[in-house]
């Protein structure tokens, strides 16, 4: 996207965010920041909506948050997708997040930004609506225990002596790749409660089993890779000097392309 089609963007949503949620008294402005290719958009509700593009290739990332500064959603698009993948917060009456929500947004109105249709799924789709997969969470004492869609059978269970922690991350090749960058990642790792001198900690992209990391004494001493048939693609024994994070990170992207978060230590 060139800096011509960037301020055509940006002059069309000025045209059209303000048709969206109309019914509900919505109205959007568009406010230029001081970073190059960053655009604020700020909401009569309190709410503001942050889009960058970057330099090269120029993938996109917008972050939707509430007025009180709490993440609503994030999205993600490479510059040759042409529609952007959301993840959504979801908040119980607490304040704390009780699941979340992924969909695709792609507007169909033509010239139409799909920053538009972010901003509906957010704004306008309920919870339950058929466009999102749904990743809701079942707690006790405060922490998750299992992941599960209220629609489909899909669950990740965490064993008695586990429990479940979230992450939303930007795609391994997400700044990288205009082809299969711009990947907005909802990751569920099992974790055990009390960790001992060696222990492991499965990561799910979603409801799949992708990387399972062994520790010892603290460190990662091996990884193994799944493929999206939740067979083993890939076993890396980290406490020799044949393998490091760079080696895994690379096989994760020749096995599940856009589709992965890198691994850290």
């Amino acid at each position: 996207m060139n800096k011509r089609k960037l301020l055509c963007v940006a002059a069309l949503a000025m045209l059209t965010l303000a048709s969206c949620n109309r019914e509900k008294g919505m109205d959007y402005g568009v406010e230029w920041n001081f970073d190059p290719g960053t655009t604020v958009y700020e909401l009569n509700n309190g709410c503001t909506a942050r889009d960058s593009i970057g330099d090269g290739p120029m993938n996109e990332e917008m972050t939707v948050h509430d007025k009180d500064g709490r993440v609503l959603a994030l999205a993600g698009c490479a510059s040759e997708w042409g529609c952007m993948v959301v993840v959504r917060f979801l908040y119980d009456e607490n304040g704390n997040v009780k699941g979340l929500l992924r969909s695709t947004a792609d507007s169909e109105v033509d010239d139409e930004p799909d920053q538009n249709e972010v901003l509906r799924l957010v704004f306008e789709k309920s919870e339950d609506d058929e466009v999102f997969e749904t990743f809701l969470f079942q707690k006790e004492n405060g922490h998750i225990r299992k992941v599960y869609s209220s629609a489909t059978n899909d669950s990740i269970k965490a064993p008695e002596w586990c429990h479940i922690e979230y992450a939303v991350k930007e795609s391994g090749p997400f700044w990288v790749n205009d082809i299969v960058g711009g990947e907005i990642i909802p990751l569920f790792c099992v974790v055990p409660n009390k960790k001992e001198r060696e222990y492991a900690i499965d990561v799910y992209n979603g409801y799949q089993l992708q990387v399972r990391k062994g520790y010892s004494k603290g460190s990662i001493h091996s990884i193994t890779v799944f493929d999206s048939d939740g067979y083993v693609s890939g076993y890396f024994p980290m406490d020799t000097d044949e393998y490091n994070l760079d080696n895994v990170n690379g096989f994760l992207f020749d096995t599940w392309g856009g589709n992965y978060a890198n691994i850290e230590n």
